[in-house]
């Protein structure tokens, strides 16, 4: 049964509020993300990569142990993965990244750590078969490849080079996803120290990097014939009141470009934060949101926007949790969902929505992959009649 004031508030056990004055609607689910059965799965040694194909259908993690990469099924009603095969021929594997599908297919990229190449491979989107391809099927990147990313429109791959401060630009040919390094590759542009996570924004005019040892972000605007970068301006320090300068380990533009997203921590207390910014989607200028930066566990090294930019989700190495967010769309605002941070494997450390937004997958350094169902995010009714409804359907009459 629900109470409804004279003031419109309605309350139920489900945290709904609503404001019939505007027709607005909350819903505070308990539920967002739910371990699937068999969660977390035990793979190979040293997981620190698990990333979801355009198709949702498989799961792609790094095998340092193996020297390989190892491909799994998803499960499409439970969410399970099943592991098929390791594609060997690539040492100390470490961050991966599948491009979108181009021409039909689609492609998958690996940072190997020795020697300092990333490979690339074809995808069999019948059987998940890597076939590597190119000759030779690897280019050499900078010193310490630190992350890597496919331009939305899958003309580039960049790679984060950590200790010489520097990018690596790749040229992807559309028809067979070869890698060839870009003529004005690697390049040093001003604003580099340090640089981890990096991010196309989505209409791959612009590119974000998160630089480690100077605390802060740069942003650069991306030349659309060349794909070479040109600096526009690096972010203030970002600090956490009352702790100090964080470590900045990783960067996201929202799928629907309003928002860009950093996070990291203090060294020594490991408290953390994310930090989010309005996108101005001309210029690639960005304003700080109200309220941030917004507190997540501790050590967090990675982070994604859900592909409906609605959530936002934070690994937390050292509590071995995931954190979620709820993303207010019109202020980009962060309120952590109900029952976040959610239990994971042993010291989480990358994380990926499935492009369905059905599944999220965290790989855990200590050697697992856990595996969420996401619940699926309500659509608000378009009339208030609607929504009275629909109230009624689901609780019963309202008094």
């Amino acid at each position: 049964m629900i109470q409804i004031n004279k003031l419109g508030t309605l309350f139920s056990k489900k945290c709904v509020t609503i404001l019939f004055l505007s027709i607005a609607h909350h819903a505070c689910a308990s539920d967002y993300l739910t371990s699937v059965t068999g969660s977390p799965f035990a793979v190979g040694t040293g997981v620190s990569s698990a990333v979801y194909s355009p198709d949702s259908k498989w799961v792609a993690a790094n095998n340092p142990g193996n020297t390989a990469i190892s491909m799994y099924s998803v499960d499409q009603t439970t969410g399970a993965i099943i592991f098929l095969r390791d594609t060997t021929g690539i040492n100390q594997p470490s961050y991966l990244s599948f491009s979108p599908v181009l021409s039909g297919n689609y492609y998958l990229s690996a940072i190997s750590r020795d020697p300092l190449e990333v490979h690339a491979y074809s995808v069999d989107a019948q059987t998940g078969q890597l076939t590597p391809i190119g000759d030779p099927a690897s280019s050499p990147t900078g010193d310490n490849p630190a992350g890597l990313s496919y331009s939305p429109n899958g003309q580039w791959l960049a790679v984060s080079n950590y200790d010489d401060n520097s990018i690596s630009i790749y040229d992807v040919n559309s028809s067979t996803g070869v890698l060839t390094q870009a003529s004005f590759s690697p390049i040093t542009p001003e604003g580099l120290s340090s640089p981890e996570g990096n991010a196309y924004s989505p209409d791959s005019r612009f590119f974000a990097v998160s630089n480690v040892t100077s605390s802060n972000f740069s942003i650069y605007s991306v030349n659309a014939s060349t794909g070479n970068l040109t600096f526009l301006f690096s972010s203030p320090t970002l600090t956490i009141p009352s702790s100090g300068d964080i470590l900045c380990l990783d960067i996201a533009y929202s799928p629907d470009g309003k928002w860009l997203a950093a996070c990291g921590f203090v060294s020594g207390p490991d408290t953390g934060a994310a930090f989010v910014y309005s996108v101005d989607q001309t210029t690639g200028a960005v304003i700080p949101v109200s309220g941030f930066p917004f507190s997540t566990g501790n050590a967090p090294y990675f982070l994604q926007y859900s592909p409906d930019s609605s959530h936002l989700v934070v690994t937390n190495n050292d509590d071995n949790t995931v954190s979620a967010f709820s993303v207010n769309g019109a202020t980009g605002v962060l309120t952590q969902v109900t029952d976040s941070a959610f239990a994971t494997g042993g010291e989480p450390f990358g994380v990926d929505y499935s492009p369905n937004n059905d599944w999220l997958a965290v790989a855990n350094l200590l050697n697992t992959i856990s595996v969420y169902k996401v619940a699926p995010t309500p659509t608000p009714p378009a009339t208030s009649r609607d929504f009275v409804y629909f109230l009624q359907q689901k609780y019963g009459p309202l008094l």
